[in-house]
């Protein structure tokens, strides 16, 4: 039968105040560690972005590290795939997609990082803008472009993956122009009252048109022209509200309705077009309707036109 040792006495009562005290420096050695090791990371990438042959060796880098390192015979593996690929790794597009992905992620990096969306907007806005010229190139590319950053082939070799999907307010699709203004840039152009929020509509009404006649099918124009198109109208008119153009916004609330007296949110836009119109009524919940007396037409003779109300961000669109 076994003998049965006696239990090894415990060590002697620790300093938890000295302890602490050493995990708290501790705890800061290492996030200067990481801010120092994101610092050379970011800078890594920027600097790809900045160079397509940079940005082509540091994909090749990528590919190998990530599907390949480890593997039996892995250079020869490489080779392999890389003639299998070839058609596609040569295709000029897909070699233009790789620098803008890469300065999308790094715009995404700093976002993480905690930058404000005043310091991002001029890249961002230029961003956007260079995909939407480049939409039938590179613009469009599957496996660059149209996928989160945080699930490419970068963010997997450099194991950023979690850093970048700390951005907050932040599109992660880098060819998802809808997107990045939505969830970014149209509420910092609220914040200043830019026009260039018109201008947003303006192209997106463009943009969206482009694709039904490209499409060439009747219902998908119908269903453009009956529905979509007045949706994006009414989204574009609410947005004069907060360039202090409420006359504007009425004006085109009211001209949207008229033209679209079947579309499906009629009501709910009628309701809200009451409301700013005699907004005293809104206010202490009567209904407004017809006979209900209102007020004179905003800035109208004899009165002083009042503040536009800051409008509610529009719902995302579907």
């Amino acid at each position: 039968m076994p003998v049965l040792l006696p239990a090894a006495p415990d060590a002697q009562p620790v300093d938890a105040a000295t302890m602490l005290e050493q995990l708290i420096k501790l705890r800061k050695l290492q996030e200067a560690a990481v801010a120092n090791s994101h610092g050379r990371l970011l800078q890594i990438i920027e600097s790809a972005a900045a160079s397509p042959s940079t940005a082509w060796a540091l994909y090749q880098e990528a590919i190998k590290a990530v599907q390949f390192e480890g593997l039996e015979r892995e250079g020869t593996k490489f080779r392999d795939w890389k003639k299998k690929e070839e058609e596609q790794l040569d295709n000029p597009d897909f070699r233009n997609a790789l620098p803008a992905h890469l300065s999308y992620l790094a715009l995404t990096l700093r976002r993480a990082a905690g930058a404000e969306t005043k310091d991002l907007l001029p890249l961002l806005m230029r961003h956007a803008a260079a995909v939407n010229a480049n939409s039938a190139g590179w613009g469009s590319d599957k496996q660059m472009m149209l996928k989160p950053v945080t699930d490419g082939i970068f963010a997997k070799h450099f194991a950023i993956e979690g850093w970048a999907a700390k951005a907050t307010d932040w599109e992660l699709v880098p060819a998802n122009i809808d997107g990045m203004y939505e969830k970014t840039i149209l509420p910092e152009l609220r914040r200043l009252k830019s026009p260039q929020i018109i201008e947003y509509w303006d192209n997106r009404l463009r943009r969206e048109a482009e694709k039904v006649a490209i499409g060439r099918l009747a219902f998908m124009t119908e269903r453009y022209e009956n529905f979509r198109k007045p949706t994006l109208l009414w989204h574009r008119a609410n947005e004069f509200r907060g360039l202090d153009q409420p006359n504007r916004a009425i004006n085109e609330m009211l001209a949207i309705l008229k033209a679209y007296p079947g579309h499906p949110d009629f009501s709910r836009w009628a309701a809200e077009l009451e409301g700013l119109l005699n907004p005293q009524a809104a206010s202490a919940g009567i209904p407004v309707g017809p006979g209900t007396p209102g007020p004179s037409p905003v800035g109208g003779p004899g009165t002083a036109t009042p503040a536009a109300p800051t409008p509610p961000s529009p719902p995302p669109l579907p």
